[in-house]
């Protein structure tokens, strides 16, 4: 494959970089401490305890003054509130907004790449930067293009096609006080699962061929002593297994690069010639062959989030 490694590190945006967004926070009412609360009850709060605004559902009745974040015994913390879906790391679970969703941030540092995942009912993708003194320093929307396997004439023309669920821009300058605003149209069903900002690393001189990549299905698919099967759809997930070939001096830089990553979601790109080696997942494993006085050869397990 010869082109290097790519992986972004992902940008963990706090409410202090987000400056303004369409998608309300109105998920249920905020928490109000002279309110009481029955069982099921649920409240949004913004609090130091947690990084973003946050769900919480009350679990006994009777519940007044005891604020969400402090009291595990009343309150049971469901998860981020839509808003911040799209932040949290997450891929499952999306940020929804009929129509458009937009995101303005100001991340305090440069930001070479951005990647929205898990689209669902998705047009056109927008991203412009603007530096501290107002100028336009990027700008470029893109559209999706329907993907069509063509197998012979007739698919080509007549066949199904499907859009991709993924937008990647990797070409943005670097202005470390620039805003950054994203948007996402699309239908009234539109969602997007991560929305990623980072900077880009290159790793090794090269991928080698031979990559393999697995669909993980999490389904159930059971038969009885009867014969009968139940089906039952749920989850998928992609595996990558791959070879990058390293300078003798990218040999401790790619060893500290997965510490600094061994817990943390990350978008691998093994190559630009196939979608499905594009990852949004951590790896499970990494190890170092010494094979060459001048070359190293990696091998990596890279294992996709559902």
């Amino acid at each position: 494959m010869s082109a290097p490694l790519r992986v972004i590190r992902p940008l963990a945006v706090t409410p202090a970089m987000l400056l303004d967004t369409n998608v309300p926070l109105d998920d249920c009412p905020a928490w109000d401490g002279n309110a009481v609360y029955a069982t099921g009850a649920q409240v949004l709060e913004t609090s130091p305890a947690r990084p973003v605004t946050t769900i919480y559902e009350s679990v006994q009745d009777g519940n007044v003054g005891r604020q969400p974040s402090q009291n595990p015994d009343w309150w049971l913390e469901v998860g981020p509130a839509n808003r911040w879906l799209a932040l949290d790391n997450s891929y499952s679970t999306q940020t929804a907004q009929a129509g458009l969703i937009r995101y303005v941030i100001k991340p305090g540092q440069s930001v070479g790449a951005i990647a929205a995942l898990n689209l669902t009912n998705h047009g056109a993708f927008g991203v412009t930067m603007t530096n501290d003194d107002g100028r336009i320093v990027y700008e470029r929307f893109t559209h999706p293009e329907a993907l069509q396997a063509p197998a012979d004439w007739y698919c080509w023309f007549f066949g199904a096609r499907t859009v991709p669920d993924m937008r990647l821009l990797e070409d943005l300058p670097p202005y470390p006080n620039a805003t950054i605003t994203v948007e996402i149209h699309g239908g009234d069903t539109l969602a997007v699962g991560v929305l990623l900002l980072g900077q880009e690393v290159r790793l090794g001189v090269g991928v080698q061929w031979g990559a393999r990549v697995e669909l993980v299905d999490y389904s159930i698919k059971q038969t009885d002593e009867y014969g009968d099967t139940k089906l039952l759809q749920r989850a998928w997930a992609t595996r990558a297994s791959f070879n990058v070939l390293l300078s003798r001096g990218e040999f401790d830089a790619m060893l500290a690069f997965g510490r600094d990553v061994r817990a943390l979601p990350c978008l691998w790109i093994v190559s630009d010639m196939y979608d499905s080696t594009v990852i949004y997942g951590f790896w499970k494993g990494i190890t170092q062959t010494i094979s060459y006085p001048n070359r190293t050869d990696c091998s990596l397990d890279i294992e996709g989030l559902t």
